[in-house]
């Protein structure tokens, strides 16, 4: 059961902080990203391992660890090349049809976790790395493919969830109400938070963040699949396995979910300098075009503020595409005046992006 509910769904998390147009402060995001992508293969491999212990006869442990390096290794390193071959193939495709940029993209997911399966490492890994490498390059259409995959995402959610219910009864899960609720308890207010901070004590986290960071260790549908595993293993208490993690999962939404953006205001994590926006238009970023779009904020200072964008030395060279004033988008002209707030799109040259980040910190 610990191996099952292992698993933590930070997906869930930056669900919640997209809502509010949340974004934190420090290295918080990378590292939840991080923890999400690999506690899954982890927990995977948990479940299946001591099923395997529980189930057979005899076992060999020096085995069951090489296999656990051959895994997670292959894994690792078909994610990375996979992904690196989907970014080379689809900034280089010439389909007219743009929707099946979006199919493309979703089928290399299939086959990046076949062919890494084939070879006995660990599909889960793989796809989840091909994902971050795709997702943190310029491809043609991104912002349609990341449309695409969060509906895709939902769809496959509902479904899930539709089709776990069919397991649960209520009333089961109810007959050991005072154990669920003491294990779900423990494994938010104890087990969570020594973990982060046994971990993390060879990186600079500081203690607010360490706080958070166990706050946000929210059980998503992963561990109610895996929940499933021993049940269809026949394995002893199986169906008390699933009502408790059931249970854990639920209480974890519940408790912690709706209580994130006030955790992190209440920490003074909320990262105002810089916040989240919603493009309403779309540039496709390829390598041999030199510019790539940014977003960003007009600081509060002289340099910017009731300055006209012709005027402004920082962004010389720039292409300002719109400007967002409150809920108004409009086109600029070299003449406009901007407001400290508004939201700029802008194109700018790739050599120019660092010295515009650095000018635009300095100022606020």
């Amino acid at each position: 059961m610990g191996s099952i509910v292992a698993s933590t769904d930070a997906a869930a998390v930056f669900s919640i902080i997209g809502a509010r147009n949340i974004k934190i402060k420090g290295n918080i995001t990378p590292l939840l990203e991080l923890e999400s992508g690999s506690n899954d293969p982890m927990a995977v491999f948990l479940t299946i391992t001591l099923i395997h212990l529980i189930k057979a006869t005899e076992t060999s442990y020096a085995l069951l660890a090489l296999q656990f390096v051959w895994e997670m290794g292959v894994g690792l390193a078909m994610g990375l090349l996979l992904g690196k071959a989907i970014v080379f193939v689809i900034n280089r495709l010439k389909i007219p049809i743009e929707g099946l940029y979006q199919v493309f993209v979703f089928a290399s997911a299939f086959f990046v976790y076949a062919s890494t399966n084939m070879i006995h490492g660990s599909g889960f890994l793989a796809v989840y790395v091909a994902g971050m490498v795709v997702g943190n390059n310029n491809i043609v259409h991104k912002k349609n493919v990341f449309r695409f995959f969060d509906g895709m995402a939902w769809i496959a959610q509902i479904i899930m969830f539709l089709t776990l219910g069919l397991l649960v009864f209520p009333s089961h899960i109810l007959t050991a109400f005072k154990t669920e609720l003491s294990i779900s308890l423990v494994l938010i207010f104890l087990a969570r938070p020594l973990g982060v901070f046994i971990s993390l004590i060879p990186f600079n986290f500081s203690i607010k963040e360490k706080v958070f960071i166990s706050w946000v260790g929210l059980r998503g549908a992963v561990p109610i699949i895996l929940a499933t595993f021993p049940l269809l293993a026949g394995v002893a208490e199986a169906q008390w396995i699933f009502n408790v993690v059931f249970f854990i999962v639920i209480t974890s939404a519940l408790l912690q979910g709706w209580s994130i953006p006030f955790v992190l205001n209440m920490l003074k994590l909320k990262d105002d300098h810089t916040p989240f926006i919603t493009s309403p238009t779309e540039f496709n970023h390829l390598d041999e075009v030199d510019r790539v779009r940014i977003n960003m904020v007009v600081p509060d200072s002289d340099v910017f503020n009731n300055q006209s964008i012709v005027s402004i030395k920082a962004l010389q060279g720039c292409l300002i595409i719109t400007v967002k004033r409150g809920d108004t988008y409009f086109v600029p002209s070299g003449g406009t005046i901007l407001k400290s707030g508004d939201y700029l799109q802008a194109l700018v040259s790739k050599s120019k992006v660092e010295e515009l980040e650095y000018i635009l910190v300095v100022s606020q």
